[in-house]
């Protein structure tokens, strides 16, 4: 059962079979369809069946953001793990694809007025020298 509030389900609804998404995809103009139901979509037409331009299967990539607001275990707090590098206890996202999560200290970070990426044990950019 989705997540609900006040009652009504939280979970976006698919366009093309108006029940809630258990493998969301968007496509490159930012609409969300049930993976199963738009590529059966596309094997008929070439058109979104929102805007009726052009999109292709190629085009497709899981919509993470409704995938997390729509897991049974969506509140943050019971998801907790460590620090591949520090062991640092820390709460994680339901996304699966990161298999190795870093804390805020350990990870590389992109410099907020050159955007250069620098390595985590810098305190001050490499590039421009501003700090972190």
């Amino acid at each position: 059962m989705p997540p609900l509030h006040m009652g009504i389900p939280i979970c976006p609804i698919c366009p093309i079979t108006q029940h809630v998404m258990k493998e969301p995809v968007i496509d490159h103009e930012g609409n969300t369809y049930e993976k199963s139901a738009i590529l059966q979509w596309l094997k008929t037409s070439n058109r979104s069946p929102i805007t009726r331009n052009v999109i292709s299967a190629s085009q497709l990539i899981p919509n993470r953001a409704v995938v997390e607001i729509c897991s049974p275990n969506n509140n943050i707090q019971d998801n907790v793990s460590n620090c591949s590098k520090c062991n640092k206890t820390m709460k994680v996202s339901n996304y699966k694809g990161n298999k190795n999560p870093l804390c805020y200290n350990c990870r590389d970070w992109a410099c907020k007025h050159c955007t250069f990426i620098n390595k985590s044990s810098h305190t001050g950019c490499y590039m421009c020298e501003n700090p972190r």
